[in-house]
């Protein structure tokens, strides 16, 4: 019985201490939000979303190129990921029992761990490259492959 009274008095210090650091790891997190808020909260108008920006040392200026340029890579890359992962994840869900089904589950596995960068220099070294210059074709094409998995892991599971 007592052995029962100690472990129940450890579990309780230790959650207090679990939540003691939790709340002194997230309450600055809170106070950096609160001041990054209030300090540009007045700097978003419809100005800042439509205009392009303004050269350095010049007041003023935008954000529009940096929200197109976003909103094509999104297209890009779903253009190239969603029907190759909705055909993917299909075809493992329907031929689950094939050696090719377990295969491309391998590698969708792998690919689901490859890092960030090294799609980035895959893409470099496939698009840049090959072109000569940066597009946002080489960034899309990176977005996409990082999405095949996401995607077909999705359709299959549903």
């Amino acid at each position: 019985m007592n052995l029962l009274k100690i472990r129940t008095v450890k579990d309780k210090l230790f959650l207090f201490f679990v939540l003691l650091f939790a709340v002194f790891s997230i309450v600055p997190l809170f106070f950096i939000i609160f001041y990054l808020t209030k300090q540009g909260i007045s700097a978003v108008n419809w100005h800042f979303l439509v205009n392009l920006p303004k050269p350095v040392g010049e007041i003023g200026g935008g954000i529009s190129n940096a929200l197109i340029g976003t909103f094509i890579l999104i297209i890009l890359a779903s253009v190239f990921s969603i029907p190759i992962g909705i055909g993917t994840g299909i075809y493992l869900s329907e031929f689950r029992k094939s050696r090719l089904a377990d295969a491309v589950r391998l590698s969708v596995d792998v690919l689901q761990g490859v890092p960030s960068i090294v799609i980035g220099i895959i893409a470099y070294l496939w698009v840049v490259k090959t072109m000569g210059r940066f597009s946002a074709l080489s960034g899309g094409i990176a977005l996409g492959i990082m999405m095949l998995p996401l995607v077909i892991k999705s359709t299959e599971e549903t």
